[in-house]
């Protein structure tokens, strides 16, 4: 959809992006391979990977995503590839060491529960976590995760995340030995605007080496598919990249603990917020996206958007888009109507979507700018423009360097001699003087064509139709 502390604006933007990683040796088909996105922001740019995960390839051909968290084997979607094994953990500092088939290992809300003894999540600094991996090509062979570094990572909705570097040993053949670590890197921008803090209650002697860039977290009872299907599974824990777009989702304020919202359980929240990382229209698994392609959202979190003028691109439910998409983030032209089971216009289902009933998050493409622009009130003189754009319209029309240069005392004079006052759209009685924004809102409330009341000066904004400073 980051922060050492997440800086919020009030108006957030999201720029999602996907580029092509280097020698992965993938079949295009496969829904999961795909490259890196950027999250969103509050205040700069949040990245890591369209992918549903970005741990490392390993010489088997898939990368860790689950695993049975009693020690047995898990074969992914394609039986041809990749099987983990999940073997033990052994805690450092003499804080012993637990074999996944003779003790009961938890994993709650990021952090682990072991035989009914609770270990925060910087207990688990230095431990070992140790596996085995094969395929039909590949006998098994042991590898070993060594946890280096630990954090908590501030998320919307004023919660943390657990965070972890899993770093792999040299010698444990993974497609990119790089800096060793279990998860492809977020970009530098989602890095610099994210806000962390180390964990407490770290071992004694244990160094925290935490990088948010190569960091992951730890979702348990989650199972998902390759084609982006969330489902809760006690057998099984999700080890998920902060840079994949199921340990993103968590970024963005929805791991799987998330509270219940809109009758939506935290599994539910999970999936739409991966399928709207992904694009994934459809919920079919399919991603829609590019390198580059900005975008800003709306949910539970953040009721504004950086620049509301912009078309919307879809308005997503747990299973993908809930409209037709027209404006789609890559421009394409094309139409999704996943099978003509979207009939309804994504703008007809934005009009109504703080009260739908199937709506989650609300997506906007291409915002013209990353911060809210300077403006005041349009009595007094200034910047270019004023704080309502019925105003400025008509004494923009006048004396167009009203808005081009500057709003003098004449630009304010005008505002008396033209009754300009009469046509603001974020004030009611009168009517709306910005032809665009007049035509936005009464397309979707046709009532404010009759009268430009109280509702309408809200909708100006929360239909997306322009800003009232």
């Amino acid at each position: 959809m980051p922060r050492p502390t997440l800086k919020r604006l009030i108006l957030p933007l999201l720029l999602a992006s996907a580029c092509d990683d280097p020698d992965l040796s993938v079949d295009p088909a496969r829904d999961d391979e795909l490259g890196p996105v950027h999250q969103r922001s509050d205040g700069g740019t949040f990245g890591g990977s369209l992918r549903l995960n970005t741990a490392k390839l390993f010489l088997e051909g898939m990368p860790l995503r689950h695993f049975d968290r009693d020690g047995g084997p898990v074969i992914y979607d394609d039986t041809r590839s990749t099987r983990v094994v999940f073997v033990k953990i052994r805690l450092a500092a003499g804080g012993g060491e637990f074999t996944a088939n003779t003790h009961n290992i938890v994993f709650d809300t990021g952090a682990l529960v072991i035989d009914g003894t609770p270990y925060t999540a910087g207990q688990l600094l230095g431990s070992e976590w140790h596996y085995s991996i094969s395929d039909v090509s590949h006998a098994a062979r042991p590898f070993i995760m060594t946890v280096t570094g630990v954090a908590d990572v501030d998320i919307p909705g004023g919660t943390t995340l657990p965070a972890y570097n899993f770093s792999l040993n040299s010698s444990s053949k993974h497609y990119d030995n790089g800096p060793y670590s279990a998860c492809d890197e977020l970009d530098p921008l989602t890095v610099s605007n994210t806000t962390w803090q180390l964990a407490d209650h770290t071992p004694l002697g244990v160094a925290n080496n935490f990088k948010l860039k190569f960091a992951a977290t730890l979702y348990g009872s989650v199972r998902v598919s390759e084609l982006g299907t969330v489902t809760n599974d006690p057998t099984v824990a999700s080890l998920a990249c902060l840079s994949g777009a199921v340990g993103k989702a968590g970024l963005w304020g929805y791991p799987p603990w998330v509270s219940t919202y809109l009758g939506r359980t935290g599994l539910q929240q999970l999936q739409a917020a991966t399928r709207a990382i992904r694009a994934d229209f459809c919920g079919n698994g399919v991603s829609n996206t590019a390198d580059g392609t900005p975008l800003q959202v709306r949910d539970r979190y953040f009721n504004q958007f950086f620049d509301p003028i912009e078309p919307t691109e879809s308005v997503w439910t747990t299973n993908g888009s809930v409209c037709r998409v027209d404006a789609d983030r890559l421009h394409t032209g094309a139409t999704f109507t996943c099978g003509g089971s979207l009939s309804v216009d994504c703008d007809q289902s934005a009009a109504g979507w703080l009260n739908g009933p199937d709506q989650f998050m609300w997506i906007k493409v291409d915002p013209a700018f990353t911060t809210p622009p300077p403006s005041h009130p349009c009595n007094v003189t200034g910047g270019p423009g004023c704080q309502d754009p019925g105003i400025e319209a008509v004494v923009c029309a006048d004396r167009p360097s009203c808005c081009s240069s500057s709003w003098t005392l004449a630009c304010v004079s005008r505002v008396t001699s033209l009754a300009a006052a009469d046509e603001a759209c974020c004030t009611s009685g009168g009517s709306c003087g910005d032809a665009a924004v007049n035509a936005c809102v009464t397309d979707l409330d046709p009532s404010c064509a009759l009268s430009w009341d109280g509702l309408c000066t809200m909708e100006v904004e929360s239909l997306g139709c322009g800003l009232c400073h």
